[in-house]
């Protein structure tokens, strides 16, 4: 073996570990993208859950209707 196929397989394997490195990075980046936009989700759910029962149970913009306080 010579040198310059000792040095060939080094940068090869260097250049997988950091492609691998990257790639694992990226689905990190991704996981977590995912994980923000699912809690945004969940929060506009919840919301629109909260204003549609209002509603339904008469309370909109903070006030009740006559209806329900006689």
């Amino acid at each position: 073996m010579n040198i310059s196929s000792n040095l060939g397989t080094a940068a090869n394997a260097v250049k997988r570990v950091t492609t691998d490195e990257t790639a694992l990075g990226l689905q990190r980046w991704r996981l977590a993208l995912l994980a923000i936009l699912l809690r945004k989700l969940t929060v506009i759910i919840q919301v629109f859950i909260h204003v549609a029962s209002a509603k339904k149970r008469g309370i909109i913009d903070g006030h009740v209707r006559k209806e329900m306080l006689a």
